[in-house]
Protein backbone atom coordinates (compact mmCIF):
# COMPACT_ATOMS: atom_id res chain seq x y z
CA UNK A 1 0.00 0.00 0.00
CA UNK A 2 3.00 2.45 0.75
CA UNK A 3 4.31 2.01 -2.68
CA UNK A 4 0.99 2.53 -4.37
CA UNK A 5 0.33 5.83 -2.63
CA UNK A 6 4.35 6.77 -3.08
CA UNK A 7 3.39 6.21 -6.93
CA UNK A 8 0.18 8.22 -6.49
CA UNK A 9 1.67 11.03 -5.19
CA UNK A 10 4.99 11.39 -7.41
CA UNK A 11 2.21 11.21 -10.30
CA UNK A 12 -0.27 14.03 -8.88
CA UNK A 13 2.92 15.88 -8.65
CA UNK A 14 4.22 15.01 -12.10
CA UNK A 15 1.26 15.81 -13.89
CA UNK A 16 0.60 19.34 -12.28
CA UNK A 17 4.76 19.88 -12.79
CA UNK A 18 3.84 19.26 -16.29
CA UNK A 19 0.93 21.33 -16.99
CA UNK A 20 2.09 24.38 -14.96
CA UNK A 21 5.48 24.01 -14.51
CA UNK A 22 7.69 25.16 -11.44
CA UNK A 23 6.32 28.51 -10.99
CA UNK A 24 2.76 27.18 -10.59
CA UNK A 25 -0.22 27.52 -13.02
CA UNK A 26 -0.48 31.03 -14.55
CA UNK A 27 -3.23 33.04 -13.88
CA UNK A 28 -5.49 33.78 -17.01
CA UNK A 29 -5.30 37.65 -18.04
CA UNK A 30 -8.19 40.23 -18.25
CA UNK A 31 -9.72 40.60 -21.52
CA UNK A 32 -12.25 43.81 -22.49
CA UNK A 33 -15.16 42.68 -24.89
CA UNK A 34 -18.05 44.34 -26.39
CA UNK A 35 -21.44 42.86 -27.60
CA UNK A 36 -22.86 44.39 -30.12
CA UNK A 37 -26.44 44.20 -28.90
CA UNK A 38 -24.90 46.27 -26.52
CA UNK A 39 -22.84 49.02 -27.50
CA UNK A 40 -22.73 51.76 -24.32
CA UNK A 41 -21.09 48.89 -22.32
CA UNK A 42 -18.11 46.90 -22.26
CA UNK A 43 -17.11 43.56 -20.42
CA UNK A 44 -14.07 41.98 -18.67
CA UNK A 45 -13.28 38.79 -18.71
CA UNK A 46 -10.87 36.46 -17.32
CA UNK A 47 -9.82 33.77 -19.63
CA UNK A 48 -13.03 32.55 -20.68
CA UNK A 49 -15.32 34.05 -17.74
CA UNK A 50 -16.92 37.24 -17.29
CA UNK A 51 -15.83 39.30 -13.97
CA UNK A 52 -17.92 42.32 -14.90
CA UNK A 53 -18.90 45.18 -16.88
CA UNK A 54 -18.45 48.95 -17.62
CA UNK A 55 -21.43 51.60 -18.51
CA UNK A 56 -19.91 54.59 -20.51
CA UNK A 57 -22.88 56.40 -20.26
CA UNK A 58 -22.98 56.39 -16.63
CA UNK A 59 -19.35 56.00 -15.88
CA UNK A 60 -20.00 52.75 -13.61
CA UNK A 61 -18.53 49.35 -13.06
CA UNK A 62 -20.59 46.02 -11.62
CA UNK A 63 -18.77 43.17 -10.73
CA UNK A 64 -20.20 39.88 -11.68
CA UNK A 65 -19.98 36.84 -9.33
CA UNK A 66 -21.61 34.13 -8.60
CA UNK A 67 -24.65 35.41 -7.46
CA UNK A 68 -24.90 38.21 -10.14
CA UNK A 69 -24.58 41.69 -10.66
CA UNK A 70 -23.05 43.57 -7.64
CA UNK A 71 -23.93 47.20 -6.85
CA UNK A 72 -22.99 50.09 -9.52
CA UNK A 73 -19.60 51.06 -8.47
CA UNK A 74 -17.40 54.21 -9.61
CA UNK A 75 -13.78 52.33 -9.99
CA UNK A 76 -13.90 49.65 -12.41
CA UNK A 77 -11.47 46.92 -11.81
CA UNK A 78 -8.81 47.40 -14.42
CA UNK A 79 -9.09 51.08 -16.69
CA UNK A 80 -11.53 50.61 -19.63
CA UNK A 81 -10.47 51.08 -22.97
CA UNK A 82 -11.03 54.50 -24.36
CA UNK A 83 -14.64 54.88 -25.76
CA UNK A 84 -14.65 54.99 -30.19
CA UNK A 85 -17.74 56.40 -31.10
CA UNK A 86 -19.20 56.33 -34.48
CA UNK A 87 -17.87 59.29 -37.21
CA UNK A 88 -19.82 62.35 -37.65
CA UNK A 89 -19.42 62.39 -41.14
CA UNK A 90 -16.75 65.81 -41.02
CA UNK A 91 -19.20 68.25 -38.78
CA UNK A 92 -17.75 69.91 -36.48
CA UNK A 93 -20.02 70.14 -33.59
CA UNK A 94 -18.80 73.20 -32.60
CA UNK A 95 -19.17 75.54 -35.49
CA UNK A 96 -22.87 74.65 -35.22
CA UNK A 97 -24.84 77.81 -34.36
CA UNK A 98 -27.59 78.01 -32.06
CA UNK A 99 -31.32 78.64 -32.70
CA UNK A 100 -32.08 82.00 -34.39
CA UNK A 101 -34.87 84.12 -35.00
CA UNK A 102 -35.48 86.32 -37.46
CA UNK A 103 -38.35 88.94 -38.50
CA UNK A 104 -38.33 90.61 -41.81
CA UNK A 105 -34.10 89.49 -41.90
CA UNK A 106 -33.12 91.21 -38.45
CA UNK A 107 -32.09 88.99 -36.06
CA UNK A 108 -34.38 89.06 -32.86
CA UNK A 109 -34.95 87.67 -29.22
CA UNK A 110 -37.77 84.59 -29.30
CA UNK A 111 -39.86 86.40 -26.99
CA UNK A 112 -40.15 89.48 -29.61
CA UNK A 113 -41.13 86.71 -32.06
CA UNK A 114 -43.91 84.90 -29.95
CA UNK A 115 -45.25 88.72 -29.08
CA UNK A 116 -44.83 90.00 -33.11
CA UNK A 117 -47.26 86.89 -34.12
CA UNK A 118 -49.81 87.81 -31.34
CA UNK A 119 -50.35 91.42 -31.90
CA UNK A 120 -52.73 92.55 -34.47
CA UNK A 121 -52.40 92.13 -37.47
CA UNK A 122 -52.42 88.41 -36.76
CA UNK A 123 -50.43 85.94 -39.09
CA UNK A 124 -53.15 84.14 -41.56
CA UNK A 125 -54.22 80.59 -40.83
CA UNK A 126 -53.77 78.90 -44.11
CA UNK A 127 -53.52 75.74 -42.82
CA UNK A 128 -56.89 74.97 -44.33
CA UNK A 129 -56.47 76.33 -47.68
CA UNK A 130 -55.90 74.98 -51.21
CA UNK A 131 -53.24 76.04 -52.80
CA UNK A 132 -52.20 77.11 -56.56
CA UNK A 133 -48.88 76.90 -57.46
CA UNK A 134 -47.50 78.29 -60.94
CA UNK A 135 -44.38 79.32 -62.70
CA UNK A 136 -42.54 82.52 -61.91
CA UNK A 137 -42.22 83.62 -64.90
CA UNK A 138 -46.37 83.29 -65.72
CA UNK A 139 -47.01 85.03 -62.72
CA UNK A 140 -48.30 88.17 -63.66
CA UNK A 141 -50.86 87.13 -66.40
CA UNK A 142 -52.54 83.65 -64.16
CA UNK A 143 -52.43 85.89 -61.13
CA UNK A 144 -54.79 88.76 -62.71
CA UNK A 145 -57.08 85.62 -64.41
CA UNK A 146 -57.21 83.91 -61.65
CA UNK A 147 -58.46 86.74 -59.08
CA UNK A 148 -60.67 87.98 -61.33
CA UNK A 149 -61.83 84.13 -62.52
CA UNK A 150 -64.09 83.76 -59.17
CA UNK A 151 -63.58 85.85 -55.99
CA UNK A 152 -65.07 83.28 -53.53
CA UNK A 153 -62.97 80.95 -54.77
CA UNK A 154 -59.71 83.04 -54.57
CA UNK A 155 -60.40 83.07 -50.71
CA UNK A 156 -59.63 79.65 -50.25
CA UNK A 157 -56.66 79.14 -52.13
CA UNK A 158 -53.39 80.73 -51.34
CA UNK A 159 -52.15 81.85 -54.68
CA UNK A 160 -48.07 80.94 -55.16
CA UNK A 161 -45.47 81.29 -57.86
CA UNK A 162 -42.09 80.04 -57.70
CA UNK A 163 -39.06 79.26 -60.16
CA UNK A 164 -39.22 76.77 -62.46
CA UNK A 165 -36.01 74.86 -60.44
CA UNK A 166 -37.82 75.06 -56.70
CA UNK A 167 -38.04 71.94 -54.98
CA UNK A 168 -41.80 72.26 -55.12
CA UNK A 169 -41.89 71.71 -58.99
CA UNK A 170 -40.00 68.49 -58.99
CA UNK A 171 -41.33 64.98 -58.52
CA UNK A 172 -39.87 62.46 -56.03
CA UNK A 173 -37.05 61.41 -58.71
CA UNK A 174 -36.22 65.28 -58.65
CA UNK A 175 -37.41 65.86 -62.30
CA UNK A 176 -38.60 69.29 -62.44
CA UNK A 177 -42.35 69.84 -64.07
CA UNK A 178 -42.79 72.17 -66.98
CA UNK A 179 -44.20 75.57 -66.39
CA UNK A 180 -48.38 75.18 -65.45
CA UNK A 181 -50.27 74.86 -62.77
CA UNK A 182 -50.27 72.63 -59.73
CA UNK A 183 -53.46 72.82 -57.27
CA UNK A 184 -53.10 70.71 -53.92
CA UNK A 185 -55.58 70.22 -51.13
CA UNK A 186 -54.34 71.57 -47.71
CA UNK A 187 -53.36 68.33 -46.77
CA UNK A 188 -50.10 68.96 -49.61
CA UNK A 189 -51.86 66.45 -52.13
CA UNK A 190 -52.06 67.19 -55.57
CA UNK A 191 -55.88 67.10 -57.17
CA UNK A 192 -55.05 68.57 -60.12
CA UNK A 193 -51.86 69.17 -62.81
CA UNK A 194 -51.27 70.48 -66.20
CA UNK A 195 -48.06 71.68 -67.60
CA UNK A 196 -49.65 74.54 -69.44
CA UNK A 197 -51.80 77.87 -69.08
CA UNK A 198 -54.18 78.47 -71.74
CA UNK A 199 -56.56 81.18 -70.24
CA UNK A 200 -59.09 81.62 -67.57
CA UNK A 201 -61.04 78.74 -68.52
CA UNK A 202 -58.46 76.55 -67.41
CA UNK A 203 -60.13 77.45 -63.73
CA UNK A 204 -63.10 75.42 -64.77
CA UNK A 205 -60.99 72.11 -63.57
CA UNK A 206 -59.71 73.95 -60.39
CA UNK A 207 -63.57 74.85 -59.37
CA UNK A 208 -64.61 71.03 -59.98
CA UNK A 209 -61.31 69.66 -58.23
CA UNK A 210 -62.98 72.30 -54.82
CA UNK A 211 -66.61 71.01 -55.31
CA UNK A 212 -65.06 67.08 -55.33
CA UNK A 213 -62.63 67.49 -52.33
CA UNK A 214 -64.13 65.92 -49.19
CA UNK A 215 -62.10 66.83 -46.06
CA UNK A 216 -63.78 64.05 -44.35
CA UNK A 217 -61.89 61.89 -46.44
CA UNK A 218 -58.49 63.34 -44.98
CA UNK A 219 -56.58 60.44 -43.37
CA UNK A 220 -56.14 60.35 -39.81
CA UNK A 221 -52.36 59.10 -38.86
CA UNK A 222 -52.88 58.59 -35.16
CA UNK A 223 -55.51 56.15 -36.45
CA UNK A 224 -52.84 54.17 -38.55
CA UNK A 225 -51.44 50.45 -36.89
CA UNK A 226 -48.61 51.25 -34.14
CA UNK A 227 -45.71 49.25 -34.46
CA UNK A 228 -44.75 47.53 -31.92
CA UNK A 229 -41.50 49.11 -30.21
CA UNK A 230 -38.84 46.17 -29.66
CA UNK A 231 -37.80 45.86 -25.60
CA UNK A 232 -34.99 47.39 -24.28
CA UNK A 233 -31.94 44.77 -23.97
CA UNK A 234 -31.30 43.69 -20.88
CA UNK A 235 -28.93 45.61 -19.16
CA UNK A 236 -25.37 43.45 -18.30
CA UNK A 237 -26.30 40.51 -20.28
CA UNK A 238 -24.34 37.54 -18.40
CA UNK A 239 -22.43 35.95 -21.16
CA UNK A 240 -21.76 31.80 -20.25
CA UNK A 241 -18.36 30.85 -20.82
CA UNK A 242 -18.12 28.16 -23.12
CA UNK A 243 -17.94 24.86 -22.18
CA UNK A 244 -14.94 22.74 -21.77
CA UNK A 245 -14.19 19.33 -22.94
CA UNK A 246 -13.63 17.19 -20.09
CA UNK A 247 -10.32 14.90 -19.90
CA UNK A 248 -8.84 12.69 -17.53
CA UNK A 249 -5.63 13.82 -15.74
CA UNK A 250 -2.32 11.64 -17.17
CA UNK A 251 -1.97 10.15 -13.17
CA UNK A 252 -5.14 9.20 -13.02
CA UNK A 253 -4.84 6.93 -15.92
CA UNK A 254 -1.80 5.33 -14.41
CA UNK A 255 -3.24 5.19 -11.51
CA UNK A 256 -5.45 2.77 -13.27
CA UNK A 257 -3.31 0.98 -14.87
CA UNK A 258 -1.30 0.42 -12.00
CA UNK A 259 -4.07 -0.89 -9.32
CA UNK A 260 -5.53 -3.14 -12.27
CA UNK A 261 -2.20 -4.71 -12.46
CA UNK A 262 -1.54 -4.99 -8.65
CA UNK A 263 -5.27 -7.00 -8.78
CA UNK A 264 -4.45 -9.41 -11.43
CA UNK A 265 -0.98 -9.89 -9.83
CA UNK A 266 -2.76 -10.27 -6.17
CA UNK A 267 -5.68 -13.36 -7.94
Amino acid sequence: MRLIATLILLLAASSVYGQCGPNGCPVPSYSWKEHPDDPGRIYLYQGNIQVGGWDYDTHTWRDLTSRGWGQAKSTPLIAPPERILPANFGVDSIQLRKSRWEINGKEVSKDEVDSAISQPPNIPDHTKKFRLTCNLAQRNQIQKDWYAFDPELAKRVVFWAVPADHWSQKDEAGVGFAPGLTFQSPDGKVLHRQVDYAGPEDFQAIRKAVKAYDSSKDPDLRKEPVVPVPPAPVPFPIVPPAPSTPTVPPWLALLGLVSAYLYKKRN
